[in-house]
């Protein structure tokens, strides 16, 4: 098929020809046909690549309702968490990963840190499918970033917390998960031949609701007792300086998770954490 610049040239020499008008009209002819075949071909590969585009968008929509059909089904929709994961110490590490002496009361990193299990405990509970949420703040750097002192952590975590629950009115349980600092001795338990980081559930025993944060710490214990007899959750009370209350009085489900010590390992964390994780998705089960 003739394009339009070989059909203008047939045009130019038919111009030479006599008969002048009919050489007119067939040009016009000529143009009009050549314009006509050019939108066709503009509109088939228009039509082309619009069919490229929606066959794209089906295989994408197709191995994302895949991927949805082989995921564990969460409680809750998915932008509507159970459970809330944050971290006031967010910087709390580890000697195995620090490097750091051992003799340091606190070891701190700001890549490889206690965050790293309040993720593995997210996904964990995923896994339990329990919709759980992880904050993503980074609360040492913050404070560094603004000039604020150590001691005011409790205060910007809060504010985060409270956030996150008017975001996520339908969420059930609030964590702030830590890392405690005592030796490996005391914060090292064995199951089955494999050491893991020993858990307790630390309460605020100041604010007016506190006995609620308790009754519920308790449960977590108990629920423990009855799945992993050999991996005992400690419930413990401490005072805590109004009006902070480590953020507890904000929940009646909120604790301090301290998991392990800074002597113990990111993978007897990570064990702790998915033990943790089933003995929490049952908690939430029954709750409902």
């Amino acid at each position: 098929m003739p394009n339009k610049d070989k059909l203008e040239k047939q045009i130019k020499a038919l111009a030479e020809e006599p008969d002048k008008q009919y050489v007119a009209r067939l040009g016009v002819k000529l143009v009009k046909q050549a314009n006509q075949m050019e939108a066709k071909s503009r509109a088939l590969r228009y039509f082309s690549v619009a069919a490229g585009i929606i066959a794209c968008l089906l295989l994408i929509v197709t191995l994302k309702l895949n991927a949805e059909s082989e995921a564990p089904a969460a409680v809750g929709e998915a932008d509507s968490p159970s459970v809330l994961i944050y971290h006031t110490h967010s910087q709390e590490s580890f000697v195995s990963e620090t490097k750091t002496s051992t003799e340091i009361h606190s070891v701190n990193d700001p890549q490889h840190n206690i965050s790293r299990v309040g993720k593995r405990l997210a996904d964990a509970l995923q896994t339990n499918k329990i919709s759980a949420i992880q904050s993503p703040i980074d609360f040492a750097s913050e404070a560094k970033n603004q000039q604020k002192d150590f001691s005011e952590l409790y205060l910007m975590s809060r504010e985060n917390v409270k956030e996150m629950l008017v975001i996520h009115p339908d969420i059930q349980m609030v964590l702030d998960v830590h890392r405690g600092s005592r030796k490996r001795n005391i914060t090292t338990l064995k199951i089955n031949n494999t050491e893991v980081a020993k858990i307790r559930l630390v309460i605020n025993n100041s604010h007016p609701n506190w006995e609620r944060n308790l009754g519920f710490a308790q449960t977590i214990s108990k629920k423990a007792q009855e799945m992993y007899p050999e991996f005992p959750i400690e419930v413990i009370e401490q005072k805590g300086m109004s009006p902070v209350y480590w953020n507890q009085d904000l929940h009646p489900r909120a604790v301090l998770v301290e998991i392990g010590g800074m002597e113990n390992t990111l993978e007897e964390e990570y064990a702790s954490a998915d033990i943790l994780a089933k003995i929490l998705a049952e908690v939430l089960r029954k709750a409902d």
